[in-house]
């Protein structure tokens, strides 16, 4: 790579050149300033291009908003650095006496962009196997498309999860008595974060349990107490003594979902717990120590049943200390749909022996439908539409993907595309015609701008792509 640099720095035309890492880190450096207000402006340059993944060219740098005032002439190229799967590893920001051909600078962008994946690749995987902490876990992460649990997979590179969960699971997994609690809507993997809290920390040889409280919603409070806490025999006509979920995961980890569903007596016997660590079971005066790491998980705010006085507002701020917060799929950047739309065929893929893939259609198709099953329903989606291609190395067409859910919630954040066929530019053109329509309700909330980036797309990729369909957007 450093040759690649030094080759491309060495032309009469190249002014300075800067690279980074998606850190920010700085990866190259040639004949760059340090003065200080043109690092800062650059350095909010190349942060706009990765997180917008399109490049930015100006053949008269005195004429950009950014550098108008600085009193410099000639051009600059502003590039992201793109791997497969469109994932943004870094940033070049190249300025030069006059403007350079963008082909060639996409072919050097190129060559930089492989080259340095390698590194990275080669980088990570030394530092894993001698267990060192010279590669971030963040980039460890990101290498490996997402966080490993228990032999599964939280897969996702999206910015959000790594701020609201891969960097929570790091922080609470040393906490190690401590209750956490877990929001998500259905389907967005609340069990599989509770697993990489358990098998992530002092825990991890020990009992993994897992229970959905909504089994026990029709049972009476006797009954869950039971489920919970065990009970001794005779304590009702033909029941047996038994071990509770408590005691079967004691120097373990409990995870139980959909916590709000609990009766208000178990509640209390769940407080009880959480302040000494005893159990009563049913039938038993005695008390028994049991040692239990508890993770609590709902997809709705506790709060919400405190004031309707469903849930213990004291057992509410028992569990709140620690917080995760699991965002919904389509919260969350196109990048990460691809890596789960190909994760999901790989796993059948394995299964199978095939080698089945996915056409750009329909991949596109699957982009811009709402998901309020997240994760969950995408992956029925993908394993629908792959036993529907015959061939062992067959393609996933649009007319292989049948959507089951088709519900609009009033306070989503976007309109789902109705599902349907048709090619690429067919689906494009809807997927901006409903983004006009969506805007339509509140102009001035729902820019132009604001809209783009929605979509991941550049601002200037929205006006292009509008004037090609002959779409006007509302005026605000």
């Amino acid at each position: 790579m450093q040759k690649v640099f030094d080759e491309f720095c060495s032309r009469e035309n190249i002014r300075s050149v800067l690279c980074v890492s998606v850190d920010s880190d700085v990866v190259y450096e040639y004949n760059f300033t340090d003065e200080e207000s043109l690092r800062k402006q650059v350095s909010h340059l190349l942060k706009r291009v990765m997180q917008l993944k399109e490049p930015e060219y100006c053949e008269d740098i005195a004429a950009d908003s950014l550098f108008k005032s600085m009193n410099i002439a000639g051009a600059f190229a502003c590039l992201p650095l793109v791997i497969e799967q469109n994932i943004v590893i870094g940033a070049i920001y190249i300025a030069s006496f006059e403007a350079i051909p963008s082909q060639e600078v996409e072919h050097f962008i190129a060559m930089i962009s492989h080259s340095y994946y390698e590194i990275l690749r080669q980088k990570t995987k030394v530092e894993v196997e001698s267990q060192t902490s010279g590669v971030s876990q963040r980039l460890q992460r990101f290498l490996s498309m997402g966080m490993s649990c228990g032999g599964k997979k939280i897969v996702g590179i999206d910015p959000i999860m790594e701020e609201q969960v891969f960097s929570a699971i790091e922080m609470y997994k040393t906490q190690n008595c401590s209750p956490v609690l877990i929001y998500g809507e259905s389907g967005t993997g609340k069990e599989l974060v509770a697993s990489a809290l358990h098998y992530r920390s002092e825990r991890a040889k020990e009992i993994y349990l897992p229970f959905n409280c909504a089994e026990l919603s029709s049972a009476d409070p006797q009954m869950q107490r039971i489920e919970l806490f065990g009970c001794e025999s005779g304590v009702a006509t033909g029941v047996a003594a038994r071990q509770g979920l408590f005691s079967l995961a004691d120097k373990g980890t409990l995870f139980l979902d959909e916590i709000g569903m609990l009766s208000l007596e178990a509640q209390g016997q769940l407080l009880r717990i959480l302040e000494d660590g005893k159990l009563q079971p049913l039938g038993n005066k005695e008390f028994q120590q049991v040692d239990v790491r508890l993770i609590c998980a709902n997809n709705k705010p506790l709060q919400e049943l405190v004031a309707k006085k469903t849930f213990r507002a004291d057992l509410f701020y028992r569990l709140c200390s620690f917080i995760i917060n699991i965002p919904a799929l389509r919260n969350r950047g196109i990048h990460d749909h691809n890596l789960l739309i190909d994760y999901f065929i790989d796993e059948e893929n394995k299964i199978n022996s095939a080698e089945k893939t996915i056409s750009d259609a329909a991949r596109n198709l699957l982009h811009v439908h709402h998901w309020p099953g997240n994760v969950r329903e995408l992956r029925a989606t993908v394993r629908r539409a792959y036993y529907k291609v015959h061939k062992m190395r067959g393609k996933i067409k649009p007319s292989h993907i049948e959507f089951v859910t088709h519900e609009f919630h009033e306070d989503d954040t976007f309109p789902r595309l109705f599902p349907g066929g048709g090619t690429l530019k067919d689906i494009e053109y809807q997927v901006f015609l409903q983004a006009q329509k969506w805007a339509q309700e509140s102009p001035r909330e729902r820019t132009q701008n604001k809209t783009a980036q929605m979509l991941g797309i550049h601002p200037n990729t929205m006006t292009k792509k509008l004037r090609e369909y002959k779409i006007t957007w509302p005026k605000n």
